[in-house]
């Protein structure tokens, strides 16, 4: 079973993922923030430096595209096929409301025209004969009940894998996945399919593997990856506990954590390195106890010496506390 770090906007781009490859490793496939491609020298941009080669060494980095032009698309693909890579994902699940409004992500399912002509125009282009081109979905856009046409559109293509996060996009992130969405998926789907949605822990992605990929389900394997996303930040470590048993000490974590920062400060502006830190943690934070005042000196500080003294508050507690989900002591 593969394990996949999932795409998440601000959150898992080069930087966060070359740091997790440097610390703990054991991910399959890395898949890069969506890129959107209707943007003139895209590797100038923001979005290029998610691509270059040198931001992604020795990494299995899969490109992850939002459009709904397949112009647009193709043009794209061919420059990320000089650039080397051998996978696109196409993004037919972002729930961001600007993103729906303008047809793209899960606003793809407000008229499954659009998905159909995009995956069309696609499919019969030369580039489909260059990579392979995986997608990554949710079950619909307010409800569930488009679902079953939804799978027939995807069905008509030679998609190399389904990933399916079992939200609609009205249900953003919240609530519980909706498995029995992913059951239908999962049975109906022609291709191998990987799952995304909620796995924080060992324990979760085992009963996933227990569930949809023991020999006691047909085609077992056909869940041939698990994705994780937030619980990759929370536990950076989390691909090596799956595959070694092996959990994460405070020391590795902090280790982690100050390098990630380090690597952030040294890329961008101060303000910046730390609203991204802030973001990080808003999912980092989860794992510790009693920690309500630190981490609020942690959203307030303006400069890196604050930060850092707010955040070596948490991990001097974290050394003489046994409080942690997951931490060795």
């Amino acid at each position: 079973m593969d394990l996949y770090l999932a795409p998440m906007e601000e959150l898992t781009g080069y930087i966060f993922r070359n740091t997790i490859a440097k610390h703990f490793g054991y991910v399959d496939k890395y898949y890069t923030p969506f890129i959107t491609p209707n943007q003139n020298k895209i590797l100038k941009t923001k979005d290029g430096r998610e691509i270059i080669p040198e931001h992604n060494d020795g990494l299995n980095v899969v490109p992850q595209v939002l459009t709904n032009n397949a112009e647009h698309f193709i043009e794209l693909a061919e420059l990320l096929c000089e650039l080397g890579y051998k996978e696109i994902n196409i993004n037919c699940g972002c729930p961001s409301g600007t993103v729906v409004k303008k047809n793209r992500g899960s606003g793809l399912f407000r008229d499954l025209y659009i998905l159909d002509a995009l995956l069309d125009g696609i499919f019969e282009s030369e580039i489909a004969s260059k990579l392979a081109i995986s997608v990554k979905t949710r079950v619909g856009l307010d409800d569930t009940l488009d679902f079953e046409d939804i799978m027939r559109v995807y069905n008509k293509y030679p998609i190399s894998e389904l990933i399916i996060h079992p939200r609609i996009q009205m249900d953003y992130y919240k609530g519980k996945p909706r498995m029995e969405m992913f059951e239908y998926g999962f049975e109906h789907s022609r291709t191998k399919v990987c799952y995304n949605g909620d796995v924080a822990t060992v324990d979760d992605y085992q009963k996933l593997v227990e569930k949809y990929g023991s020999d006691m389900v047909e085609d077992s394997d056909k869940l041939c990856a698990i994705m994780i996303g937030r619980g990759a930040i929370s536990n950076p470590a989390i691909f090596r506990e799956i595959r070694t048993g092996q959990k994460m000490t405070v020391d590795e974590f902090k280790a982690f954590h100050d390098d990630l920062f380090e690597v952030y400060a040294t890329t961008w502006s101060e303000k910046d390195a730390l609203f991204k830190m802030k973001e990080v943690w808003g999912y980092i934070g989860t794992q510790f106890a009693d920690i309500d005042k630190p981490l609020k000196r942690i959203r307030k500080s303006n400069n890196k010496s604050e930060f850092m003294l707010a955040a070596n508050e948490i991990w001097r507690a974290a050394y003489v506390r046994n409080d942690k989900k997951f931490l060795q002591y």
